[in-house]
C-alpha cells in the first residue's frame, strides 16, 4: 500500500530538471539560475488530494548529499520515490534507485524526464535502467495519481497511458498520456513543500516563482522537444486561474518576481494584452520575465507588458546563418532577431538571447556568423548552447541513418555546455572552445561591462553581476 511518496531532484550537478525541454547545467551558464521543481510540486499536489503523505526534496539546489537522502529513507520511510531526471545525468540519477532498494527492497521507484518520451529498451539499456520500476510519459501530474490508485487497488496497469513499466527484465511502454485540455483543473504546485528562497532572480537575488501559463507549441523547430513533450496545440490556462496562482505566491509565500513559463508567451497577442491589463487592474506589484519568439513582435504589446511589470524578454535567436535558420524551421530570419531585440530595448526591457551552435552541417563560417550576430545586437544577457540531437525530434530523425552519426546519437550523458558530439566539420572540443570564446569576447568586452555597470540599480545587483561573472569564469576555463 502506497501511503508516503518522496519526490526529489537528486544531488550532483545543478540542472534545469523540471522543464524537460531545457536540461542545461546551471553552473556553466552565463546567467541561468536554478528554478523551482514545479514538476514535482504538481505531482505532490495531486497526491495530497488523495490523502497521500508527500515530501519534496531538492537535494540539488539545497546542495545536499547522499547521506541526506539516506536519512529521508529511514525517517520518512516512503513507499514510493519519484525522481526528476535529465539526459546528461541519468546514469547517476538511476544510482539513487539502487541505493534506495538496498535500504528498502520493496520501495517503488518512478522516473520522469524527457528521455522517456522516446526511450527504447534493448537488452543493454534495460540493464542500465534495471533499478527503475516505472517511468511517466506525459504531463506527470495527471499520471502519477492514476498509477498510485491502480497499485493501491491492485488494478491492471498494462493499459494505463503515460506509463513505462517492467515485466520481468523487459520494459513495456503503454504510449504517452493524452494532453490535458482543461489546465485550470490542475492544482497549483505544492510550494509550501519547497524552499522558495533557493529560486531567485539572477540580478537581484530575490525569490522568483515559475508559473506555467500555457502548454504546447504550434511551431516546428526541428531540434526542439517541446512538441513531443507538450504537443503542437497551445493550451492556455484562464487568466483568472493564473492570477489566483500569482496571488497565492504574493500573499502566502511573499514572492513578487515571476518567470511566466511558456514556449512562446507572445504567440497569442490578445491573451497577452488581456493578461497584462488584468495585472494592471488588480494593481499587482510584481516583476516578471517571459520567453518569446522574435516574429511577430510589436511595440504596443511590449509597452503593455512593461507596464504590467515585465522587465526582461528572453528570445531564442538560435543562429546568425540564414540557411541554418531555414533548415531548422525556425520561422524567422536574422533581421527579425535584430528587430525584436531593438524593439524590447526601445520600450525599456532588458533582453536575454539564446543561440545554438554545432548543428550537424555547421562549419567554422556558420558559427562565426552566429557570433557576429550576437555581438551586433548588444543584448543584456547571452547564452550559447551546443546542439544535442534528442531522440524523437525531426533533427534526430534526419540524421538517424547518417553513417557519421549512427554511433553518436544517444543523448545520455550529453550536456549542452560541457559535452558535444561534434559536426561533420568540427570536433566536439572545437565547439566547446567556440562557445567559451563567444561568451568571453562578448561578456568580458569593455563595452559590455560598461553597459552592465550603467544599468545597475544598486549595490546588490552590482554584486550579483560580479558573482555570476566569476561563476562563469571558474566553470568555463
Amino acid at each position: 500500500m502506497i501511503q508516503k511518496v518522496l519526490f526529489y531532484n537528486p544531488w550532483g550537478g545543478i540542472y534545469l530538471r523540471g522543464e524537460d525541454r531545457a536540461q542545461e547545467e546551471v553552473k556553466h551558464s552565463f546567467a541561468t539560475v536554478v528554478r523551482p521543481p514545479n514538476d514535482l510540486g504538481y505531482m505532490a499536489a495531486v497526491l495530497r488530494n488523495m490523502s497521500i503523505k508527500v515530501m519534496i526534496q531538492d537535494y540539488m539546489a539545497e546542495q545536499k548529499k547522499e547521506e541526506d537522502f539516506i536519512n529521508e529513507l529511514h525517517n520518512f520511510k516512503p513507499d514510493m520515490i519519484v525522481c526528476s531526471m535529465v539526459d546528461a545525468s541519468i546514469i547517476n540519477d538511476l544510482k539513487t534507485y539502487s541505493l534506495a532498494k538496498k535500504i528498502n527492497p520493496s520501495i517503488i521507484t518512478v522516473a520522469k524526464g524527457s528521455y522517456f518520451f522516446s526511450a527504447q529498451y534493448d537488452e543493454e539499456t534495460s540493464r542500465l535502467f534495471a533499478p527503475m520500476d516505472y517511468a511517466l510519459v506525459g504531463e506527470c501530474g495527471t499520471i502519477i495519481d492514476k498509477l498510485v490508485s491502480a497499485l493501491n487497488k491492485g488494478e491492471d496497469i498494462s493499459t494505463l497511458k503515460g506509463l513505462i513499466w517492467k515485466q520481468r527484465d523487459t520494459y513495456i511502454s503503454n504510449g504517452p498520456a493524452e494532453f490535458v485540455e482543461d489546465l485550470d483543473s490542475i492544482p497549483f504546485p505544492s510550494r509550501d513543500l519547497m524552499n522558495n528562497r533557493l529560486y531567485v532572480r539572477p540580478d537581484t537575488g530575490k525569490p522568483q516563482a515559475t508559473i506555467q501559463v500555457d502548454r504546447g507549441c504550434e511551431f516546428q523547430c526541428t531540434f526542439c522537444m517541446s512538441p513531443i513533450i507538450s504537443g503542437n496545440k497551445v493550451r492556455h490556462r484562464s487568466i483568472t486561474n493564473i492570477i489566483e496562482e500569482i496571488n497565492e505566491c504574493v500573499h502566502k509565500f511573499r514572492i513578487h518576481n515571476f518567470f511566466f513559463r511558456s514556449d512562446n508567451f507572445t504567440s497569442n497577442r490578445e491573451f497577452v494584452l488581456d493578461f497584462c491589463e488584468k495585472i494592471i487592474q488588480k494593481k499587482l506589484k510584481i516583476k516578471w520575465v517571459a520567453n518569446s519568439r522574435v516574429n511577430p513582435i510589436d511595440i504596443e504589446m511590449l509597452k503593455k507588458m512593461k507596464q504590467a511589470g515585465c522587465w526582461l524578454m528572453a528570445y531564442g535567436l538560435e543562429s546568425g546563418n540564414e540557411k541554418t535558420l531555414k533548415r531548422i524551421r525556425k520561422g524567422h530570419n536574422v533581421q527579425h532577431c535584430i528587430d525584436a531585440v531593438n524593439a524590447a530595448k526601445k520600450v525599456g526591457l532588458r533582453t536575454y538571447v539564446f543561440f545554438i551552435i554545432g548543428f550537424p552541417w555547421e562549419n567554422k563560417e556558420h558559427i562565426e556568423e552566429t557570433i557576429r550576430l550576437a555581438k551586433r545586437i548588444k543584448a543584456d544577457y547571452y547564452e550559447f548552447h551546443i546542439c544535442v540531437l534528442y531522440k524523437g525530434t525531426p533533427l534526430y530523425e534526419e540524421f538517424l541513418s547518417d553513417e557519421f552519426y549512427k554511433s553518436r546519437l544517444s543523448s545520455i550523458g550529453l550536456n549542452r555546455y560541457t559535452t558535444a558530439m561534434g559536426t561533420k566539420h568540427l570536433s566536439g572540443g572545437k565547439l566547446l572552445a567556440y562557445r567559451i570564446q563567444a561568451l568571453r569576447e562578448i561578456c568580458l568586452s569593455p563595452s559590455y561591462i560598461a553597459m552592465r555597470f550603467v544599468k545597475v540599480q544598486n549595490f546588490r545587483e552590482l554584486w550579483n553581476n560580479f558573482r555570476y561573472g566569476i561563476r562563469f569564469l571558474k566553470s568555463n576555463r
